[in-house]
This record gives C-alpha cells, structure tokens and sequence, in this order.
C-alpha cells in the first residue's frame, strides 16, 4: 500500500461508531433523450439543515451514466429501465456519499426523490496506520485503532499517514436522513438489498426496529411499499417511535 495519504469516514451516533471507506464521485453525463419503455428520475438534494446542495454528482450504480445538480439542488437522470429499480449514488466533496434505491413502475414516466446528505468533520490525521493510534471529535465521539487495524480489499495492512472525519450523528434528532445508504442496503454494483428483494413477494410485513430513545429509522421506503402485491399486509410495530416504514401512520379502532 505504500505511504500514500488515504481518507476514511468515521460515523458516530451519540452513543455508536463505524469506520466507513471514504468514496468519490464522478462518471459521465446521462443521455437526457426519451425513449420508449424508459423513465427519468427527478432528485432534489439538501444537506440535513435544509440548505440546497450544488455540484452533487448522482450516478446510477453499475452504469457510466450520471447528472450534477444545479443551483436548486436538482437533478434529473433520464432513459432508465421502467419495471425495475435503480441504485443511485450521491457525492459532493465535504459530504459522506448518499445512496437511494429508487423502483420505477411499468408505467408512470418519472419519479421524484428528496435526498439529504450529511456533512462532514474537517478530516484529521493518523500518523501511521502501521502503529495505529487514537482521535477525538466533537460529542465525545472517538476512534481507537491498533496497529495494523486497517486493511486493504486484499487483506493488506495499510501503512502511512491515514485521514479520518470523526463525524458525530444524531439518530434521535435531523441527522438520520442523512446517513450514509439511509438504510437502504445497497452493496458494491448496486444489488438490491435484502429488504427490498423480499418485500415484492412478501403477504405479511412486520416492521420492528428500536432505538432507544430515539426515533426508527426508516427502513422500508414507500418505493418498497409499491412493489408489494395486492392484498399483502404490514404492521409497524415501531410506530410508537415514528414508525420504520415509511409514510405509515399511528391509527385507532375509531380512526383504522
């Protein structure tokens, strides 16, 4: 691996740490022409305070296509495949990578997302990954790594000088939507994620996910949700915490 300086991205929670490779962006512009039996995707990217985010570049995972958003943090990706879903990656110096799993029907043309993207802590540096050592971020958020911690696709140990962002997350508070992936389960080449593949055939969905003390994340999005057969049931059981399917709502006997 050598001495050359590499970047990683460390999320915390408040409470939680994981070590995420850091990733950059690029690829070329989408074809923007129509075409019979393809869709387009219509993406509005904000950081998590709300502020529109320019300059992101939004590819399709496993293609060479992708598009920029302009002033207005839009981004429109044209000629895909109708009837199937498509992985999205989202990266903007600054910001950990996003991820959304968007499924297009057989029939609408288009479909609209809203993306948010966290920022990022200025990175700091470990002085040698071959020895490892300790860094310290805001909200007691902090990474102890041991020598030859940190290794390569191919198993070998990283050596030199290695950049860290130690970037706090509030999973109870605005940060959530912003988490890297969101949940989404996307892997390299952008497979659809477990969820995602079992939902279309499932006849009973039960979504249980705690946070204690917190709200749940959503890991069931309402993309997912139409993919699912007539008939087919859910039961949020994490409803009392907002809910981990998306666009579900708290009902009664009165109001069902």
């Amino acid at each position: 691996m050598g001495h050359t300086l590499r970047k990683w991205l460390a999320i915390a929670s408040w409470v939680g740490l994981a070590l995420l490779s850091g990733c950059g962006g690029g690829g070329d512009t989408a074809d923007t022409t129509p075409t019979a039996g393809t869709a387009e995707i219509l993406a509005d990217v904000q950081s998590t305070i709300g502020a529109t985010l320019e300059g992101v570049t939004v590819s399709v995972v496993g293609t060479a296509g992708s598009a920029q958003t302009d002033a207005n943090g839009d981004a429109r990706l044209s000629a895909l495949e109708r009837g199937r879903s498509h992985a999205l990656r989202f990266t903007k110096d600054g910001f950990a990578d996003q991820f959304k799993l968007v499924a297009l029907g057989a029939i609408a043309p288009s479909a609209v997302i809203n993306v948010e993207m966290l920022a990022l802590e200025p990175f700091q540096t470990l002085v040698d990954a071959r020895i490892g050592g300790s860094l310290s971020g805001k909200h007691g958020a902090k990474i102890e790594l041991p020598a030859d911690a940190l290794v390569n696709a191919s198993g070998q140990a990283v050596t030199g000088a290695v950049q860290i962002s130690l970037t706090p997350v509030n999973v109870a508070g605005g940060d959530l939507g912003g988490f890297p992936g969101a949940f989404e389960g996307i892997p390299e080449g952008g497979a659809r994620g477990a969820i995602e593949r079992n939902i279309a055939d499932a006849d009973l969905v039960i979504g249980a996910v705690l946070v204690a003390g917190g709200r749940a994340p959503v890991v069931v999005t309402d993309d997912m949700v139409r993919t699912m057969k007539p008939g087919a049931v859910i039961v949020d059981v994490a409803i009392d915490q907002g809910g981990c399917i998306e666009t579900i709502h708290e009902t009664t006997h009165n109001d069902p």
